[in-house]
């Protein structure tokens, strides 16, 4: 799939709030793949790291315009301005609309073990 650099920007910190903090990444739309969720590695400071990635519109919350945010598996670390790449490994699913946040979390960890064990077989 696709590789893109970006820097890393300030958010809504809603990712935060939910136990899903997510790297919001500055990137051109125009070198982006089709809306949804995807299985990438992401390289911050020169380290690889597994990432569930949301590229689109967020329908719970109806953002305006399409929007990266990737939430590193098994990190925390402030990388505010940082630029980063992301490795498309593979899509997961399309974009959702929730009829609430509890619903969201619930795919979002149902995402995040997809993701993990789709990279843990590629890197294998």
């Amino acid at each position: 799939m696709e590789s893109i650099k970006g820097i890393v920007i300030h958010g809504n910190k809603r990712g935060r709030e939910i136990g899903y903090p997510t790297a919001n990444i500055d990137v051109d739309a125009g070198t982006l793949p089709q809306t949804g969720i995807y299985a990438v590695w992401i390289t911050v400071k020169g380290t690889k790291h597994m990432g569930a990635a949301s590229y689109g519109y967020n329908p719970t919350f109806k953002l305006e315009k399409a929007r990266l945010e990737v939430h590193i598996l098994n990190f925390d670390a402030d990388i505010y301005d940082e630029e980063v790449a992301v490795d498309f490994v593979k899509f997961i699913r399309p974009e959702l609309k929730f009829d609430g946040v509890d619903d969201l979390v619930a795919q979002m960890d149902k995402d995040c073990t997809e993701v993990r064990r789709i990279l843990e077989e590629a890197a294998a």
